[in-house]
């Protein structure tokens, strides 16, 4: 049984398979509660704003990304954890493997990434999934440095907001990562991108 409010997506062809793959699985079932949840939040937002209903399927501001994602959380700092949480599922799903949110675990959603590049799969087939591996790269970021996530508006110099199109992680000392935005380009450019890597960098004495 698919989680509420998504089983109408399986026949979406622009909706990532892999991501629907996870929404029918048990383990999506228990993760899941997606559709009350972003019903009450589409809700909220018609409040406050009086919003079309289609406008409130965020679109990632980049220039390469021809659809809309259709997200189970709002793509904000308060629903990164959960977006993490539903990659720790999806790769599980997709390679039986367990993700512990460790450094070492960033291996896995490389390799994944890279198999995807491999096999030829698009930002527009997977992009999710790729949203999500992202997310729990971040979380991984966050926990070993006491970062947190932030709107890439509140930290990010105006000027320079056009290369960071997605929520940011914030360290203690005030550098700023996009493991989202890096995740995307893993798989556009394969292995010359690295969430390892990413970590490592930021992690790395100064």
């Amino acid at each position: 049984m698919a989680p509420a409010g998504l089983s109408d997506r399986r026949s979406n062809p622009n909706f990532d398979s892999a991501f629907v793959r996870f929404a029918s699985s048990d383990e999506g079932t228990e993760a899941s509660a997606y559709g009350s949840r972003i019903s009450e939040w589409e809700r909220r937002k018609r409040q406050a704003s009086g919003t079309a209903d289609d406008e409130l399927t965020w679109r990632a501001p980049r220039p390469n990304t021809i659809r809309r994602l259709n997200l189970g959380y709002p793509p904000t700092p308060k629903y990164a954890a959960k977006h993490a949480e539903i990659a720790v599922a999806l790769a599980k799903n997709l390679d039986q493997v367990l993700l512990d949110y460790s450094p070492q675990s960033l291996r896995t959603i490389d390799r994944i990434i890279r198999r995807f590049y491999r096999d030829g799969r698009t930002e527009d087939q997977m992009a999710e999934t790729i949203f999500c591996f992202g997310c729990y790269a971040g979380e991984v970021l966050a926990r070993a440095t006491q970062g947190r996530w932030r709107e890439a508006g509140d930290v990010v110099p105006e000027k320079l907001l056009q290369f960071y199109p997605f929520m940011v992680i914030e360290l203690p000392n005030g550098t700023v990562w996009s493991p989202i935005a890096k995740a995307f380009k893993q798989l556009a450019n394969g292995s010359e991108d690295s969430l390892e890597y990413l970590f490592r960098a930021a992690t790395a004495d100064p």
